[in-house]
């Protein structure tokens, strides 16, 4: 790293630098941690090693590269333009997706590449961040691609940034709020439900929408303790209605991940004293692509509760 760094301030430092379009990669892994898990830590640093010789199979002594920390790698191409260095990106991403011969077994993943075509008054690292900020919108897109960074990005990642800051003290001082949609009967007109929506204020008398807040949620990690504050919010509140009207709640498939869904509304149905046949839990049909076996089985546990599944988004996703 600390090579790359100084090769690169070098290099901006020379005469005439500024008559010279550079461009930077920052690269890194898809899903390395999935690869350390199944082939262990040796197969992991095969890997490693895979994708370092896939970058200097196509860079050839046109630049210098360097392994910058963990999975990630950076690169400096000098004097190319920005159609040269996708060229060299696509046959990097295509080097990475050849199978790697681990003992008896065959390991194979992806890279994301982020890239920052120098604008001449940039320092080393202004070039680096950039390029990190090209690599984040090109994992968040999807992974096993590159991305090149523009302005826009910047702007979108402080913005992003901001709304991680607004949930971590919306969760810490218990500013979310819940609101609670009618759901009727099609055949009488009469109201046999409600649906428990998650909203979050934006601090300035308005809200944030939930399809801005809930993926980020998702990801920083906080979709678990949210969860289980508003399922204690909505049966609590819904305890107060009549005996008929149920109560509908959504799931994210995150929340299957770590195990403790169930015991979480088990939990939250005793405390609260919720009759839990009066309790509908929704899902999304996302949650049974990824290990169903381990879904089902929460599934089976959330019916014993007494609680009814439903589909949510029918038609919207993968069913359409």
């Amino acid at each position: 790293r600390r090579s790359f760094t100084q090769q690169l301030d070098q290099s901006l430092a020379r005469p005439y630098a500024y008559l010279r379009t550079d461009a930077i990669l920052f690269i890194d892994i898809d899903n390395f941690k999935s690869i350390n898990d199944e082939y262990g830590h040796e197969g992991g640093d095969q890997f490693i090693v895979h994708i370092a010789d896939a970058i200097k199979s196509q860079i050839k002594g046109n630049g210098y590269a360097a392994r910058f920390g963990g999975d990630e790698f950076t690169v400096c191409l000098p004097g190319v333009t920005e159609t040269s260095v996708r060229k060299i990106c696509d046959k990097i991403l295509s080097a990475a997706r050849k199978p790697v011969q681990y003992g008896n077994q065959v390991i194979k993943g992806e890279i994301s590449i982020g890239v920052h075509i120098n604008n001449k008054t940039a320092t080393s690292s202004e070039l680096l961040r950039a390029a990190d900020i090209a690599l984040y919108n090109a994992k968040n897109s999807g992974k096993n691609q590159l991305v090149v960074f523009n302005e826009n990005m910047a702007r979108q990642l402080s913005a992003r940034r901001d709304l991680e800051r607004r949930l971590q003290t919306a969760h810490e001082n218990e500013e979310f709020e819940l609101n609670y949609q009618p759901i009727m009967d099609s055949r009488t007109s009469k109201i046999v439900g409600f649906e428990a929506l998650l909203r979050l204020p934006d601090g300035d008398g308005g809200y944030i929408p939930p399809d801005r807040f809930i993926p980020v949620t998702e990801s920083i990690g906080l979709i678990a303790p949210i969860s289980k504050w508003a399922m204690h919010e909505a049966l609590t509140t819904a305890k107060t209605w009549p005996g008929k009207l149920f109560i509908a709640i959504n799931l994210s498939p995150r929340q299957f991940e770590d195990g403790n869904l169930v015991s979480t509304i088990k939990s939250a149905i005793e405390q609260t004293g919720f009759p839990p046949d009066r309790l509908e839990l929704e899902v999304t049909e996302s949650l049974f692509l990824g290990n169903t076996e381990a879904v089902d089985l929460q599934i089976e546990e959330l019916k014993k509760l007494g609680a009814s599944i439903s589909l949510d988004d029918f038609g919207t996703g993968y069913s359409s």
